[in-house]
Parts: C-alpha cells; sequence; structure tokens
C-alpha cells in the first residue's frame, strides 16, 4: 500500500513529555532528514487526570484526518497501535516500542 504522508506523530510514553532526550533525538533526526516530526504533550497539561481517552483525543487532534505515521514509545506506543487499529485508512504506518503490550491477534 502506497500513502501519501502528511504528517509523523511521535507519541511519548507514561511520564515523559516531548521535552525528553528520546523525544528531542527523534526531532533532530528528523530534522536532518527535512522532516517535520510532530509531539504531542499527552497528559494535556493536566497529568492528575490523565486517562487513555484523554489522551486518544490528543492524538486525534495531532493527526488532524491528515494520512500520518505514528511513532510510539512504551504507552505512547500503546497509544499508536489503539488509535491505529480504530483508523486503519488513515494511519500509514504505525511503529510503537512498548515491550509491556501484546498486540498478537489470536
Amino acid at each position: 500500500m502506497t500513502c501519501p504522508v502528511n504528517r509523523i506523530v511521535y507519541l511519548h510514553g507514561f511520564a515523559s513529555s516531548p521535552q525528553s532526550s528520546k523525544a528531542q533525538s527523534y526531532r533532530k533526526r528528523f530534522a536532518e532528514k527535512g522532516l517535520a516530526l510532530e509531539i504531542p504533550t499527552l497528559d494535556g497539561g493536566d497529568f492528575t487526570h490523565l486517562s487513555i481517552t484523554g489522551q486518544l483525543q490528543i492524538v486525534h487532534a495531532a493527526v488532524a484526518g491528515e494520512a500520518t505515521v505514528l511513532i510510539g514509545s512504551s504507552l505512547g506506543g500503546y497509544l499508536a497501535a489503539l488509535y491505529a487499529a480504530e483508523l486503519l485508512g488513515m494511519i500509514c504506518r504505525c511503529w510503537r516500542a512498548c515491550n509491556g503490550a501484546d498486540f498478537d491477534a489470536d
């Protein structure tokens, strides 16, 4: 499947942020290739009331109805997989690093 990519979005892990060393490393490497990397703040500025539903709403806003590559680390990888499963036609690629989640189909 060929998919024109309009956005690349990195989803950080639990209790992390767009300012983390991993997020900034990804941003730098993508910038070296001339690609913009969006990194939303997944706690929405309210870590105390953090929820999966709220985080998925933030992912939805970041995707903004465009063909997107999602990259997720830890909880961000889990969110990327959940979101991609719901919007198969919009998510071009989903790369995740989340060892604690098992997405194998039975």
